[in-house]
């Protein structure tokens, strides 16, 4: 799931279902990623673009918390997202 305001050039996304690779891909994100980091430490986070599309963040081993752990993307300009419709 995925938070934040438009004017605060930060998202949050709450990761429920911790990677077991310990690497969190969010697609369908096209705004220039300037800083990743979680939420409860301030931890700061290895984020690459494997793809325009892609966002690849190098995660720790074990989650932070065990139910919702919360990693912060700060993004540079306008916010650009793909927009996916649900099956219905």
């Amino acid at each position: 799931m995925r938070t934040g305001k438009p004017d605060e050039k930060r998202l949050y996304f709450h990761v429920y279902d911790w990677p077991d690779d310990a690497l969190l891909e969010i697609p369908g994100i096209f705004s220039q990623i300037t800083g990743a980091r979680l939420l409860e430490s301030g931890e700061e986070l290895e984020a690459s673009r494997p793809s325009e599309s892609l966002v690849r963040i190098n995660i720790p081993a074990e989650p932070i918390d065990q139910v919702a752990t919360v990693i912060v993307l700060d993004y540079q300009g306008e916010l650009r997202v793909a927009r996916y419709q649900a099956d219905k």
